[in-house]
């Protein structure tokens, strides 16, 4: 877990929780190793968190991930319905929101190529952070656009 420290983080920022992964979000065919490397990820960013702060729970959560991935000549699409979403997602429930239906959790994403791989999770309070968590988003999204 000492490793994974080093590669997460976790903060508080406007009544939202920013969880950064220092990895790009992994894909789904990966192996199981994999899967449970970026669930000690998630855990570290959480733990992280909770060292600087209290870790607040949402009964109606707005979830934002953005994900930058490094350009690679082999792959010329990014297709994030072929990404861990799912097990991501299922890794915060009951931590951050009580369920993931449609009752408790609302998600967005964006992606942008870099040169250094990154997922940050932004979570929120629905009805409080709706706005504010697509305004990272589309932040996130007009910076991609200006450093092409």
């Amino acid at each position: 877990m000492l490793m994974c420290k080093n590669l997460a983080n976790g903060y508080r920022e406007n009544r939202l929780v920013f969880l950064e992964i220092f990895e790009t979000l992994p894909h789904t065919k990966h192996r199981a190793e994999e899967f449970e490397h970026w669930q000690e990820l998630i855990h570290s960013s959480i733990e992280n968190l909770t060292d600087k702060c209290e870790k607040p729970f949402f009964e109606q959560a707005h979830m934002g991930l953005l994900v930058e991935m490094q350009k690679n000549p082999r792959f010329k699409v990014w297709d994030i319905s072929n990404r861990a979403v799912n097990f991501t997602v299922n890794n915060l429930k009951g931590i951050f929101f009580p369920d993931d239906d449609v009752e408790h959790l609302s998600i967005i994403s964006a992606g942008r190529w870099s040169e250094i791989p990154k997922t940050t999770i932004i979570l929120g309070e629905y009805s409080a952070s709706f706005d504010k968590v697509n305004n990272v988003i589309f932040r996130f999204l007009n910076t991609a656009s200006k450093s092409k």
